[in-house]
């Protein structure tokens, strides 16, 4: 698995199962599917944890990232792009993806550098 599909399947369902719930208190569903550009179904399904449930090791590396940009004022598109910069950069995507295929050896690997 590269790099930008361990993002698209296992980290992006986390950032939007959590900016759902953080909405949930203040938003309707159908204004929070606007925001997020996903379906109502999609907002009942994270705020159900039926999607974007990975395991609290995936949700802990990804709320640190989360909180890092928690004060600035960004587009919800920004933000994905800005926390998924930051898991790169970190090497945290790297600790995610060793933790999905225990096989992978992260030590020499570059391909967060090559992603998009």
């Amino acid at each position: 698995m590269i790099a930008c599909e361990l993002m698209a399947f296992k980290v992006i369902p986390v950032i939007r199962r959590a900016a759902a719930v953080k909405m949930a208190g203040k938003m309707k569903q159908k204004q929070i599917a606007e925001e997020l550009g996903i379906t109502e179904a999609a907002v009942s399904q994270y705020l159900s944890k039926k999607r974007g449930n990975h395991g609290s090791f995936i949700e802990k590396i990804v709320e640190k990232s989360v909180d890092k940009f928690a004060g600035e004022e960004m587009a919800y598109p920004e933000r994905v792009c800005a926390i998924c910069r930051d898991l790169r950069a970190t090497r945290s995507l790297c600790l995610i993806h060793a933790k999905k295929n225990p096989s992978f050896d992260t030590r020499g690997c570059d391909a967060c550098k090559a992603a998009c």
